[in-house]
């Protein structure tokens, strides 16, 4: 009796792992925000604390309830650097604001839509969340000519013979 194919995370998982990616951007808010908004800063605090809690729950479940199968990978390349791109791009501007007031809505509306895209695009490799918690992130093209991303805690390409969770239909959790 053959078993069900792994189809990965729930879309609802997959939209919470990629709000996780605005934890270290809520945090940088709330450092430029402290002096002049300090209750708002402290939320943000709260809220980056609770996306990293969300972060580390989804991969430990994944990695324990998803089936470990081949990746099935004929070539990796590093994408490390694009989280840090990812931070430059959106928290930089934040704290080189000047002394103005950020417009709260307007943060939110900012995190729902970069979570979206995140997610919509199956874009993970910006979460710098996940380079903090020291993963790395690879794009490798199978032997099946597709190409996915595969998140990993090493610091070496993934080999031809890896297994992994898939976490989507691109997307690949590595040891």
């Amino acid at each position: 009796m053959a078993s069900a194919e792994n189809i990965g995370l729930s879309r609802f998982a997959q939209i919470a792992l990629a709000a996780t990616a605005l934890a270290p951007v809520l945090l940088v808010w709330a450092a430029a925000a402290y002096d002049v908004r300090p209750f708002e800063a402290g939320a943000a605090v709260a809220i980056s604390i609770l996306l990293v809690i969300i972060c580390v729950s989804i991969f430990t479940l994944a990695r324990r309830e998803l089936q470990t199968e081949p990746v099935g990978i004929k070539k990796a390349t590093r994408l490390d650097k694009e989280a840090l791109a990812f931070l430059v791009t959106y928290a930089l501007p934040l704290i080189t604001r000047g002394g103005e007031r950020t417009n709260l809505g307007a943060l939110v509306v900012f995190v729902i839509v970069v979570g979206l895209v995140l997610v919509q695009l199956q874009i993970l490799h910006v979460n710098p969340l996940l380079g903090i918690l020291g993963f790395h992130f690879y794009e490798v093209e199978r032997v099946d000519g597709d190409s996915a991303l595969v998140v990993s805690r090493s610091r070496q390409l993934p080999e031809a013979g890896a297994l992994g969770q898939r976490l989507g239909p691109a997307l690949w959790l590595m040891k």
